[in-house]
């Protein structure tokens, strides 16, 4: 399901903070420690994976539609 890796810059982005209804839940870093890559929730995946198999998609990035403008 997630073997686009345009989807899942999707979800990562709908899931940025202020989002009502976030794809994921990003586990934020701790602090005093030292950068790490992108820490997500197994749960939270699961539920996008669920949302995807009932035929719901994330929003589109700017970049994608700035192009549908075009």
């Amino acid at each position: 399901m997630l073997n686009s890796p345009r989807m899942l810059a999707r979800m990562i982005a709908a899931s940025k903070p202020g989002n009502v209804n976030p794809w994921l839940r990003i586990v934020p870093p701790r602090i005093g420690r030292k950068p790490r890559d992108l820490l997500i929730e197994q749960a939270s995946v699961e539920k996008a994976i669920h949302r995807l198999l009932e035929g719901e998609s994330p929003p589109l990035l700017d970049c994608e539609i700035e192009r549908q403008e075009e």
